[in-house]
């Protein structure tokens, strides 16, 4: 009888083993990250053949911080490169691992014995030879724990970017990762890119910043920082130089949001209209504004709440939501809305995703909590924000007092 092993996961990882599994996930992620930077130019593909591949070589990355390294642990992962590479395929095989007693950089050579356990009964239907050429070309590298490999990652990206802001190479992290998120979600043979067209994507035209995660290595004041200065306020806030553009704003609703702070978010978007302090005059395109995940009552009274504190500046807004009642029909009736300059285009998510309108559109900044709406905003500037709470987004579109006092 063949001995089996008594290797046996440690209890916390078997009752958290969901939380090991997304920790697995992103190590993966950021082992391929830190393979791609440092190499820019190098093509690596996600998830075809193996984790990842390239045309030297395709690679398993396996996480256990739990566990003590034994030949049991690694048996599934050495059969899938195994059958991969008898499948034809000369590239070097590889495993990138990490236990806790293992040294981090230090390599083992695959034993004969353990590659026929990892192979069981599927090992009579390969030759001899296949397996010794395996073995020859095949390494086990043992690598860092998570949080070590963040780290030195996060060093290397501040390098990489010419990063002079401290924190921003984490917030380059997360749009880094939901790049090869995207690539993921698209088509086999696109799921495939350099470190060189990653960075180059970030500095386009489409960025999704996430806060969600990065918590323990970014607190929210350095986050609000961060987004307002690199991608919120030299675009807004740019004085009467600025070139006017059409700008939609996506404002994704809390559930215990109270109207006046949305009303406080939508007066800081008004203020974006281009303003010459010389001639006293506002010029360019209204801002649309399109508040999402809010109740057809809560959206009235929001509606109210914003043309009362617009209406005492002498301002307006566009209503292009179906969502009114007669009180709200009463105001825009009788209170001389024809004195009054239009600050504001309101929108619903239809009309923002209608291509018509996105045709006009130069800049989208969306601020959301879990997923950003659905937009096909391919050639124009495109921020997706991920935020915590509406407070976060009001500290970073407010003008701190400049225009506020217009």
């Amino acid at each position: 009888m063949r001995a089996t092993s008594t290797a046996v996961p440690d209890a916390n990882e078997v009752e958290d083993g969901g939380a090991h599994a997304i920790r697995g996930f992103l190590y993966q992620f950021d082992t391929t990250l830190l393979e791609m930077v440092q190499e820019p130019s190098r093509v690596i593909s996600f998830e075809q053949v193996q984790d990842f591949d390239d045309e030297d070589s395709f690679t398993q990355v396996k996480c256990y911080p739990s566990r003590d390294y034994a030949p049991s642990h690694i048996r599934k992962a050495v059969k899938k490169l195994f059958v991969h590479f008898a499948r034809g395929d000369s590239r070097r095989p590889r495993l990138f691992c990490h236990f806790r007693n293992m040294t981090p950089g230090s390599t083992l050579v695959l034993k004969s014995d353990d590659l026929e356990r990892a192979l069981t009964t599927d090992s009579a239907n390969y030759t001899n030879g296949l397996k010794s050429e395996f073995i020859n070309l095949f390494q086990i590298t043992f690598r860092e724990d998570y949080e070590t490999q963040f780290g030195r990652l996060c060093e290397l990206l501040r390098k990489n970017l010419n990063v002079s802001e401290q924190g921003l190479e984490v917030v380059y992290h997360g749009m880094l990762r939901n790049q090869i998120l995207e690539c993921l979600n698209g088509a086999r043979e696109d799921r495939r890119a350099s470190f060189s067209q990653l960075s180059d994507g970030i500095r386009k035209v489409r960025a999704k910043v996430s806060f969600d995660g990065y918590s323990e290595h970014l607190d929210s004041e350095r986050y609000i920082k961060l987004i307002r200065t690199q991608f919120v306020r030299h675009r807004l806030y740019s004085g009467p130089t600025a070139i006017p553009s059409d700008r939609l704003f996506v404002i994704e609703a809390f559930s215990d949001d109270d109207v006046h702070k949305l009303t406080a978010v939508a007066w800081e978007i008004a203020l974006t209209v281009i303003y010459n302090p010389h001639t006293h005059a506002y010029g360019g395109p209204l801002p649309l504004l399109n508040v999402r995940g809010l109740s057809p009552e809560r959206h009235v009274e929001f509606k109210r709440d914003l043309f009362d504190t617009l209406h005492r500046k002498k301002w307006s807004f566009i209503d292009g939501t179906p969502v009114t009642d007669h009180e709200l029909q009463v105001r825009f009736v009788t209170k001389d809305i024809h004195r009054t300059r239009p600050r504001l285009r309101l929108v619903t998510d239809a009309v923002a995703q209608d291509p018509t309108v996105l045709g006009h559109v130069q800049e989208v900044l969306q601020f959301y909590r879990r997923e950003p709406l659905s937009l096909g905003t391919a050639n124009c500037y495109h921020a997706r924000i991920q935020v915590v709470s509406s407070d976060q987004v009001l500290r970073i579109l407010e003008t701190r007092g400049t225009a506020r006092n217009r």
